[in-house]
């Protein structure tokens, strides 16, 4: 949970920003935007199985890495790739992205961007599993040392239709 005013008018932004992009798209229409704050560890994990969504952003504000940390007295912090791959499977997520990689502004319209490619290159029958972004185009090149994942590849075109983006903003 960020620990300053500053940290969460910078998680405004973003959220503004992400919401902006995907409002330019040709896919505005197929895409809710929703944020959700992960206060409890538990949070995070509840919130993906009630929406079930398709593209998953976890934000790391000042971190290398996102986490959930707990309060004092509670089990150690958790990376939320641990959330992010405990229950994909059940809960239909096709992408996860996670880390701090679209802290900036602007940049959410290259992950989008990516999403596009992918699904286009699935179409072609050139999506495999586990794509590297960096691979993808100029574009992409500025995400630096973003980790996407996209499982269920085969389904990327038909989550269109019911995607859901979670922000989930912790500062360690």
């Amino acid at each position: 949970m960020p620990r300053s005013s500053h940290v969460l008018a910078s998680l405004g932004r973003e959220a503004r920003s992400i919401q902006v992009e995907l409002e330019r798209t040709g896919w505005r229409d197929r895409f809710d935007f929703l944020t959700r704050w992960a206060v409890e560890p538990l949070d995070l994990l509840r919130e993906l199985r009630k929406l079930k969504p398709t593209v998953v952003h976890f934000s790391g504000h000042g971190s290398r890495k996102a986490a959930i940390t707990p309060r004092a007295g509670q089990a150690a912090r958790r990376d939320v790739v641990v959330y992010g791959r405990m229950d994909s499977e059940s809960l239909g997520t096709s992408l996860h992205q996670v880390g701090d990689c679209y802290a900036g502004q602007g940049k959410f319209a290259a992950a989008l961007s990516w999403f596009e490619r992918a699904v286009a290159q699935k179409e072609k029958g050139d999506l495999h599993g586990h794509v590297d972004p960096g691979s993808l185009g100029d574009s992409l090149r500025r995400l630096g040392d973003c980790h996407v994942s996209l499982g269920k590849a085969d389904e990327a075109r038909a989550s269109f239709e019911r995607a859901s983006i979670i922000d989930s903003g912790n500062e360690p």
